[in-house]
């Protein structure tokens, strides 16, 4: 599960973690979905902070970004990105967090929130 500590709402129940290279790559590619459950996300993990860039090549519905400091806290939010496109957080992140398109306006989410996961 993963939770919003500063606006007290749950963002995920159930997440797929994306820590090794190749999981990374694929991410959400090629599922025979037309969306994302609610209560669903996955959480990409980086081996170092940086600015990784995001592609949604094959995917069947747009998403939303979060993007996560070392701290886990927000340090970028991408919202409603639709197949085919790109984009790159504005500042560094360890960890980012691709969930249903809609659910960072449902939670309120921002910038500078912190998040509760277990990773």
């Amino acid at each position: 599960m993963i939770r919003n500590r500063t606006r007290k709402t749950i963002l995920c129940r159930k997440t797929e973690v994306a820590g090794s290279f190749w999981k990374r790559a694929r991410g959400l590619m090629f599922r025979r979905v037309k969306s994302l459950p609610r209560d669903s996300g996955m959480l990409f993990v980086f081996p170092k902070p940086g600015r990784p860039g995001f592609w949604t090549p094959f995917m069947r519905f747009p998403l939303d970004i979060i993007f996560l400091d070392s701290s886990k806290r927000v340090s970028d939010v991408k919202e409603n990105l639709k197949p085919w496109r790109m984009c790159r957080p504005n500042a560094s992140a360890k960890y980012a967090l691709e969930l249903r398109a809609g659910r960072i306006k449902e939670t309120g989410t921002r910038a500078g929130d912190l998040l509760e996961f277990g990773v």
